[in-house]
């Protein structure tokens, strides 16, 4: 997609924001993902668990890889048995999981192999970014949007319960979710539990699949994130990102199959390529050779416990408050802990020692562009600010000339994902450096 394609999409999801708060659109969604702090699909496998009598006594896993929501001859399944591991696939075939008869199944699967990994996609239609440029165009489109997100809730309900599951197993047990990059639902407050408690990576499947369009056969590089347990597959998926090294096609169009069909590109792109499958397999596979654990903290499922027992981390999330992912500061903590703390977060005076280098911005104003932004999540510039900055977890870097005010978050985030953030820079005037401070 190219940036006049992005800039036009971007502008129509802003304008569709402000059309949907000015008509009252979207209050009813926002009633369900408050209301899924007793998340009902989650209480169904409770109840389905305990009428089976799993909800004390759990069997033995036999499963290592249960894949959700793919289609009957998924590729990753494939690919993890090839590799040797026992697995197996729940798509359409296996129950239709928007009813309730395919969600019990699907408990059954579960509850009944105890699967160590399980790889979730549900489809994002109604969240991706076409359908809501597409629901910028009138009143109607943007009603039927927002029912399909209102219909969609009960899957993004399904993989939090999913999620909670896998944790109360034991720390051996992973969870994964995928969605292509620039799809919402990854931003949707129902889902906060999995995104505080897993690692969200990125990767580019020109590189990490060799996705290829499938008629000029040049490479789509299509963005996909992932929210994992597991470190081992993190740390990996962050490596295959792309090197713009090569020739992009663009994720758009169609085209006509062997029968004489047509098949939208994008469709296309939604299917796992067998290079990313073996990859994804063979790095479960070492996960599970090692015994690796689970990054997210155990999370109590049946039964009560006594919070004078438990680790204040654990109180804060038994008590229904925000928690904090690994590496925040204690004043983003003091913050989330309540409406009386007031006062904002600011750096620790250590950290913003590292201004004191004059070479740090000198290789920022080297790379800057003339005109624009440049943002960064990784490279030798990051890691060199982030080292200097030991009480800190660095999530984004923005350079640009000529700015010198307070900047918002240049890449989406969820709420109290980053809560701290600091201008620096060098005067036009003298190139004197100056912070804001906070």
């Amino acid at each position: 997609m190219d940036p006049a394609q992005n800039l036009m999409i971007e502008r129509s999801i802003q304008e569709l924001n402000t059309f949907m708060e000015q008509h009252g659109l979207g209050k009813s969604t926002k009633l369900k993902q408050e209301d899924q702090i007793s998340n009902w699909v989650y209480d169904e496998l409770k109840q389905y668990a305990a009428r089976h009598g799993s909800s004390v006594r759990r069997p033995p896993s036999k499963l290592d890889v249960l894949e959700i929501y793919c289609s009957s001859e998924s590729e990753l399944t494939r690919q993890c048995q090839q590799q040797g591991l026992r697995s197996i696939r729940f798509g359409l075939r296996e129950g239709d999981l928007g009813t309730f008869e395919g969600r019990q199944k699907l408990y059954h699967a579960v509850i009944t192999f105890q699967p160590k990994h399980i790889w979730m996609s549900p489809r994002c239609k109604a969240w991706c970014r076409w359908n809501q440029f597409n629901a910028s165009r009138s009143q109607e489109a943007a009603q039927r949007v927002m029912q399909a997100r209102e219909d969609d809730l009960v899957h993004l309900l399904l993989c939090v319960a999913v999620f909670q599951w896998q944790q109360s197993c034991g720390p051996e047990y992973h969870f994964h979710l995928e969605q292509p990059v620039g799809s919402d639902m990854l931003f949707q407050e129902c889902l906060q539990m999995v995104i505080d408690a897993s690692l969200r990576v990125r990767c580019d499947m020109c590189t990490a699949g060799k996705l290829a369009h499938p008629i000029s056969s040049k490479l789509l590089q299509k963005g996909t994130q992932i929210l994992t347990t597991s470190n081992i597959l993190a740390r990996y998926v962050e490596t295959l990102r792309c090197n713009h090294q090569h020739e992009h096609d663009q994720v758009a169009g169609s085209f006509v199959l062997k029968d004489g069909s047509r098949r939208n590109v994008s469709e296309f792109s939604e299917l796992y390529t067998r290079t990313f499958c073996i990859r994804i397999a063979r790095t479960i596979k070492a996960s599970l050779q090692i015994h690796e654990k689970s990054v997210a903290q155990s999370i109590p499922v049946f039964g009560t416990l006594d919070e004078q027992s438990e680790p204040e981390a654990k109180r804060r999330r038994l008590s229904g408050k925000v928690s904090d992912p690994p590496g925040y500061p204690p004043a983003a903590v003091q913050i989330l802990s309540g409406p009386q703390h007031e006062q904002k977060p600011s750096m620790k005076s250590d950290d913003s020692q590292f201004l004191q280098d004059p070479t740090i911005l000198a290789d920022a104003k080297e790379i800057a562009p003339r005109v624009g932004t440049l943002v960064l999540e990784k490279g030798p510039l990051f890691d060199r600010i982030q080292e200097a900055c030991p009480n800190h977890v660095i999530r984004v870097l923005e350079i640009c000339k000529g700015a010198d005010r307070f900047r918002q978050s240049p890449i989406r985030l969820m709420p109290h994902e980053a809560p701290l953030r600091l201008t620096f820079g060098l005067l036009r005037q003298g190139l004197e450096p100056f912070n804001t401070g906070t």
